[in-house]
């Protein structure tokens, strides 16, 4: 059996590959466990001391306070896509780590064998180099997907945003499970993170357990996130749809994200704001053919750029 080491910068056998930790940012330490080592924490284990060794899930919050992630503040999912397979040093799970902007996967291994009364040890965490979070909700996760088939809807637009919402700089999301029979339903979004020119949005559903007392009401659960449009690559850009669990939930969409609208101020014209947005006065107003240049009203909107091309994306449990 190969030595346990937790390590800052290792070759994954996947698309991560090897990258140096942020300066100032998450210190990744080395520790390397032997045998005699592991079996000593797995007795203490099976003593019913440290039960939290036998949840990967724990032990990398645990690991992530000495790795200079904070449980409080950073988001840790146990990723789907090796759940339990077996790799050189015994089973496998990665742990994503959303800390800040930055996006880690925790690899954890049980070096001791398969099985729930097995402990796991962090084996190595690697920065994905190419992601970027958006935006992170905080909070214990629920997921259960049961019972009736929700339907989610994603609008990319200002609508329910309310009054701080800037259409102009921002996207809105809002996931709707649409109308429930009665309470007890709710729905989030988890994270959104962007990877080259794709943005994964993770949503989770709760559905009322047998024996809950609910309202006994017609509901409609919301969940709303804003992101910066300046956060995202200009030209095309697909968001895909994922489930907490990992799979996909719904068809992916592609948005354009240009300059969007602009709405109109006191004292503006369409020639001050083509001079604003460096546009030519002419494209302007290709963009407004409907609207009279010479009765520009305050708080109208006028068009800059097609605009953000998907709104009512419906998705769907499979």
């Amino acid at each position: 059996m190969r030595r346990v080491c937790i390590v800052a910068a290792v070759v994954a056998a996947s698309v991560l590959g090897t990258v140096a930790p942020p300066a100032g940012a998450v210190g990744l330490l080395a520790s390397p466990w032997d045998r005699a080592e592991l079996e000593a924490i797995q007795a203490d284990v099976g003593l019913g001391h440290h039960s939290w060794r036998l949840d990967p899930e724990q032990v990398a919050r645990a690991w992530g306070v000495r790795l200079g992630f904070s449980p409080e503040h950073d988001q840790f999912n146990i990723l789907p896509s090796k759940p339990g397979i077996p790799g050189p040093d015994g089973p496998t799970v990665d742990v994503q780590v959303l800390h800040g902007q930055e996006v880690h996967v925790m690899t954890l291994v049980q070096p001791l064998g398969p099985g729930p009364d097995k402990i796991w040890v962090v084996e190595s965490v690697t920065r994905v180099p190419d992601a970027t979070v958006l935006y992170a909700s905080q909070g214990p996760l629920e997921d259960s997907w049961i019972g009736a088939r929700p339907r989610v809807r994603f609008y990319v637009s200002g609508r329910f945003m309310g009054p701080d919402f800037d259409p102009n700089t921002q996207v809105g999301l809002v996931a709707d499970l649409g109308e429930r029979p009665t309470g007890g339903y709710s729905i989030g979004i988890r994270n959104i993170i962007l990877r080259g020119r794709t943005v994964t949005v993770t949503v989770w559903v709760s559905n009322p357990k047998p024996g809950d007392m609910v309202v006994q009401a017609l509901t409609r659960p919301l969940a709303y996130a804003v992101i910066n449009k300046e956060d995202l690559p200009k030209g095309s850009v697909t968001f895909e749809i994922r489930r907490a669990d990992g799979a996909e939930c719904g068809e992916s969409r592609t948005l354009v994200n240009d300059l969007g609208s602009y709405t109109v101020r006191p004292g503006d014209s369409f020639y001050r704001i083509a001079s604003r947005f460096d546009m030519p006065l002419s494209k302007l107003l290709s963009y407004n053919e409907g609207v009279d240049p010479l009765n520009l009203q305050v708080g109208h909107e006028v068009m800059l750029e097609p605009v953000l091309a998907m709104s009512n994306l419906a998705i769907r449990r499979d």
